[in-house]
Protein backbone atom coordinates (compact mmCIF):
# COMPACT_ATOMS: atom_id res chain seq x y z
CA UNK A 1 0.00 0.00 0.00
CA UNK A 2 1.81 3.12 -1.22
CA UNK A 3 0.41 6.24 0.30
CA UNK A 4 1.15 9.84 -0.78
CA UNK A 5 1.13 13.21 0.31
CA UNK A 6 2.17 14.76 3.80
CA UNK A 7 1.66 13.03 6.68
CA UNK A 8 1.10 15.02 10.18
CA UNK A 9 0.39 15.04 13.82
CA UNK A 10 0.46 11.37 15.35
CA UNK A 11 2.37 10.07 12.55
CA UNK A 12 4.87 13.21 12.67
CA UNK A 13 8.69 11.74 12.38
CA UNK A 14 7.86 8.06 11.35
CA UNK A 15 9.63 6.57 8.02
CA UNK A 16 7.93 3.62 6.18
CA UNK A 17 9.91 1.09 6.65
CA UNK A 18 12.45 2.53 8.89
CA UNK A 19 14.09 0.86 12.12
CA UNK A 20 17.12 1.57 14.01
CA UNK A 21 18.81 -1.36 12.76
CA UNK A 22 18.31 -3.93 15.68
CA UNK A 23 14.69 -4.18 15.52
CA UNK A 24 13.29 -7.53 13.70
CA UNK A 25 11.02 -7.08 10.71
CA UNK A 26 8.47 -8.51 13.73
CA UNK A 27 8.63 -5.73 16.15
CA UNK A 28 9.00 -3.19 13.39
CA UNK A 29 5.56 -4.61 12.54
CA UNK A 30 4.18 -4.39 15.60
CA UNK A 31 5.49 -0.86 16.45
CA UNK A 32 3.79 0.57 13.21
CA UNK A 33 0.74 -1.14 14.25
CA UNK A 34 0.72 0.62 17.62
CA UNK A 35 1.39 3.79 16.08
CA UNK A 36 -2.18 3.36 14.29
CA UNK A 37 -3.66 2.12 17.08
CA UNK A 38 -3.27 5.18 19.04
CA UNK A 39 -4.31 7.38 16.70
CA UNK A 40 -7.87 6.19 17.10
CA UNK A 41 -8.34 5.52 20.01
CA UNK A 42 -12.48 3.77 19.08
CA UNK A 43 -10.39 1.74 16.71
CA UNK A 44 -7.40 0.65 18.23
CA UNK A 45 -8.52 -2.94 19.28
CA UNK A 46 -9.60 -3.68 16.17
CA UNK A 47 -6.68 -2.03 14.33
CA UNK A 48 -5.33 -4.49 16.69
CA UNK A 49 -7.41 -7.51 15.73
CA UNK A 50 -6.95 -6.67 12.04
CA UNK A 51 -3.58 -6.56 11.48
CA UNK A 52 -2.18 -9.15 14.46
CA UNK A 53 -1.07 -12.12 11.92
CA UNK A 54 0.30 -9.78 8.58
CA UNK A 55 3.57 -10.80 7.55
CA UNK A 56 5.67 -7.86 8.61
CA UNK A 57 6.38 -7.28 4.68
CA UNK A 58 3.18 -6.66 4.02
CA UNK A 59 2.62 -3.68 6.05
CA UNK A 60 6.19 -2.33 7.60
CA UNK A 61 6.85 -0.13 4.29
CA UNK A 62 3.28 1.66 5.02
CA UNK A 63 2.56 4.79 6.66
CA UNK A 64 0.55 4.42 9.68
CA UNK A 65 -2.63 6.59 8.37
CA UNK A 66 -2.86 4.41 5.43
CA UNK A 67 -3.27 1.50 8.19
CA UNK A 68 -6.20 3.61 10.05
CA UNK A 69 -7.58 4.61 6.86
CA UNK A 70 -7.65 0.74 5.74
CA UNK A 71 -9.47 -0.11 8.92
CA UNK A 72 -12.31 2.51 9.71
CA UNK A 73 -13.15 2.19 5.59
CA UNK A 74 -13.77 -1.42 6.55
CA UNK A 75 -16.02 -0.98 9.71
CA UNK A 76 -17.74 1.81 7.68
CA UNK A 77 -18.76 -1.08 4.89
CA UNK A 78 -19.37 -3.54 8.06
CA UNK A 79 -21.81 -1.02 9.13
CA UNK A 80 -25.15 -2.58 7.13
CA UNK A 81 -25.21 -6.22 5.67
CA UNK A 82 -28.13 -8.14 5.20
CA UNK A 83 -27.66 -11.30 6.50
CA UNK A 84 -26.35 -14.48 4.42
CA UNK A 85 -25.50 -11.80 1.75
CA UNK A 86 -22.23 -10.23 1.54
CA UNK A 87 -21.41 -6.43 1.51
CA UNK A 88 -18.55 -5.80 -1.16
CA UNK A 89 -16.99 -2.47 -2.05
CA UNK A 90 -14.32 -1.12 -5.05
CA UNK A 91 -13.22 1.89 -4.71
CA UNK A 92 -9.87 4.20 -4.76
CA UNK A 93 -9.11 5.77 -1.43
CA UNK A 94 -8.69 9.30 -2.72
CA UNK A 95 -6.15 11.39 0.44
CA UNK A 96 -8.83 14.77 0.58
CA UNK A 97 -11.63 12.60 0.83
CA UNK A 98 -10.64 9.81 2.68
CA UNK A 99 -7.25 10.95 4.40
CA UNK A 100 -5.75 8.21 3.25
CA UNK A 101 -4.41 6.60 -0.60
CA UNK A 102 -2.85 3.80 -2.41
CA UNK A 103 -1.40 2.89 -5.39
CA UNK A 104 -3.88 0.58 -6.48
CA UNK A 105 -7.65 0.16 -6.11
CA UNK A 106 -8.94 -1.61 -3.14
CA UNK A 107 -11.20 -4.06 -2.71
CA UNK A 108 -12.73 -4.80 0.78
CA UNK A 109 -15.80 -7.70 1.38
CA UNK A 110 -17.61 -8.45 4.58
CA UNK A 111 -19.10 -11.86 4.51
CA UNK A 112 -20.31 -14.88 7.07
CA UNK A 113 -16.69 -16.56 7.35
CA UNK A 114 -16.59 -19.47 5.47
CA UNK A 115 -14.16 -21.67 3.38
CA UNK A 116 -12.43 -20.78 0.53
CA UNK A 117 -13.05 -17.17 0.48
CA UNK A 118 -9.51 -15.83 -0.19
CA UNK A 119 -8.81 -18.55 -2.75
CA UNK A 120 -12.10 -18.08 -4.60
CA UNK A 121 -12.04 -13.99 -4.29
CA UNK A 122 -8.60 -14.29 -5.31
CA UNK A 123 -9.31 -15.88 -8.23
CA UNK A 124 -11.85 -14.38 -9.34
CA UNK A 125 -10.25 -11.41 -9.33
CA UNK A 126 -7.25 -12.67 -11.68
CA UNK A 127 -10.19 -13.78 -14.02
CA UNK A 128 -11.03 -9.70 -14.31
CA UNK A 129 -7.40 -9.45 -15.77
CA UNK A 130 -6.29 -7.89 -12.41
CA UNK A 131 -2.68 -8.55 -10.01
CA UNK A 132 -3.31 -9.13 -6.53
CA UNK A 133 -1.15 -7.05 -4.03
CA UNK A 134 -2.15 -7.68 -0.63
CA UNK A 135 -4.86 -9.45 1.00
CA UNK A 136 -5.76 -8.79 4.56
CA UNK A 137 -8.35 -11.37 6.10
CA UNK A 138 -8.89 -10.85 9.85
CA UNK A 139 -11.56 -12.99 11.33
CA UNK A 140 -14.07 -10.74 13.29
CA UNK A 141 -16.50 -11.62 15.79
CA UNK A 142 -19.98 -9.26 15.47
CA UNK A 143 -23.17 -8.61 16.91
CA UNK A 144 -25.91 -7.52 14.57
CA UNK A 145 -29.70 -6.79 15.31
CA UNK A 146 -32.10 -8.92 13.02
CA UNK A 147 -32.17 -6.47 10.09
CA UNK A 148 -28.25 -6.45 9.66
CA UNK A 149 -27.17 -3.34 11.59
CA UNK A 150 -24.09 -3.49 13.19
CA UNK A 151 -24.22 -3.33 17.07
CA UNK A 152 -20.84 -4.38 18.40
CA UNK A 153 -17.52 -5.29 17.19
CA UNK A 154 -16.25 -8.13 20.09
CA UNK A 155 -12.23 -7.63 19.44
CA UNK A 156 -11.89 -10.06 22.62
CA UNK A 157 -14.40 -13.05 21.12
CA UNK A 158 -12.77 -16.48 20.36
CA UNK A 159 -14.00 -16.72 16.10
CA UNK A 160 -14.05 -20.34 16.21
CA UNK A 161 -16.75 -19.86 19.71
CA UNK A 162 -18.12 -16.66 19.00
CA UNK A 163 -20.64 -15.81 22.14
CA UNK A 164 -24.46 -16.39 21.60
CA UNK A 165 -25.95 -13.70 19.34
CA UNK A 166 -22.92 -13.08 17.74
CA UNK A 167 -20.92 -14.19 14.50
CA UNK A 168 -17.94 -14.90 12.87
CA UNK A 169 -17.36 -12.65 9.68
CA UNK A 170 -14.17 -12.55 7.54
CA UNK A 171 -13.28 -9.15 6.75
CA UNK A 172 -10.78 -9.10 3.32
CA UNK A 173 -9.08 -5.94 2.25
CA UNK A 174 -7.36 -6.78 -1.41
CA UNK A 175 -5.78 -4.04 -2.91
CA UNK A 176 -5.05 -4.67 -6.78
CA UNK A 177 -4.07 -2.90 -9.49
CA UNK A 178 -5.30 0.77 -10.33
CA UNK A 179 -8.94 0.58 -11.97
CA UNK A 180 -10.04 4.10 -13.24
CA UNK A 181 -13.18 2.99 -14.87
CA UNK A 182 -16.70 3.28 -12.72
CA UNK A 183 -18.41 0.61 -15.26
CA UNK A 184 -15.27 -1.91 -14.61
CA UNK A 185 -15.38 -1.47 -10.80
CA UNK A 186 -19.31 -2.36 -10.85
CA UNK A 187 -18.77 -5.55 -12.83
CA UNK A 188 -15.92 -6.27 -10.49
CA UNK A 189 -18.58 -6.01 -7.43
CA UNK A 190 -20.94 -7.68 -9.24
CA UNK A 191 -18.78 -10.73 -10.31
CA UNK A 192 -17.40 -10.86 -6.34
CA UNK A 193 -21.20 -10.99 -5.77
CA UNK A 194 -21.87 -13.69 -7.45
CA UNK A 195 -18.92 -15.96 -6.39
CA UNK A 196 -19.63 -15.06 -2.84
CA UNK A 197 -22.49 -16.40 -2.72
CA UNK A 198 -21.78 -19.37 -4.99
CA UNK A 199 -19.21 -20.14 -2.36
CA UNK A 200 -21.98 -20.44 0.86
CA UNK A 201 -23.96 -22.89 -1.65
CA UNK A 202 -21.18 -24.84 -2.12
CA UNK A 203 -20.36 -24.46 2.04
CA UNK A 204 -24.14 -25.19 2.61
CA UNK A 205 -24.41 -28.10 0.08
CA UNK A 206 -20.91 -30.16 1.38
CA UNK A 207 -22.62 -29.53 4.74
CA UNK A 208 -25.93 -31.38 4.00
CA UNK A 209 -23.84 -34.05 1.93
CA UNK A 210 -21.65 -34.46 5.12
CA UNK A 211 -24.57 -34.68 7.47
CA UNK A 212 -26.62 -37.23 4.96
CA UNK A 213 -23.13 -39.22 5.09
CA UNK A 214 -23.25 -39.21 8.90
CA UNK A 215 -26.97 -40.15 9.13
CA UNK A 216 -25.91 -43.32 6.46
CA UNK A 217 -23.19 -44.71 8.33
CA UNK A 218 -25.24 -44.56 11.44
CA UNK A 219 -27.76 -46.32 9.85
CA UNK A 220 -24.98 -49.25 8.37
CA UNK A 221 -23.41 -48.95 11.87
CA UNK A 222 -26.93 -49.66 13.82
CA UNK A 223 -28.43 -52.26 10.59
CA UNK A 224 -26.26 -55.19 11.83
CA UNK A 225 -27.00 -54.67 15.32
CA UNK A 226 -30.87 -54.79 14.78
CA UNK A 227 -30.63 -57.85 12.81
CA UNK A 228 -28.60 -59.74 15.10
CA UNK A 229 -31.29 -58.97 18.40
CA UNK A 230 -34.00 -60.06 15.33
CA UNK A 231 -32.39 -63.30 14.94
CA UNK A 232 -31.26 -63.71 18.67
CA UNK A 233 -35.30 -63.00 19.33
CA UNK A 234 -36.30 -65.81 16.83
CA UNK A 235 -33.71 -68.28 18.63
Amino acid sequence: MTSTGTRTGSFAGHKPGSHDGQDSPEQTRDDLIELAAAADDQLADLIRLYYRYIPPEEIIDHEPVDLVGTVRSHRRLAEQRVPGRPAVRVFNPDENNDGWSTAGTIVQIVTDDMPYLVESVSAELVRSGLQVHRVVHPIVVVSRDVAGSLRDILTSAVADDPPQDALAESWMSVEVDLITDADRSREIESGLQHVLNDVREVVEDTAKMAGTARALADQLEAGPQVDEAQALEGA
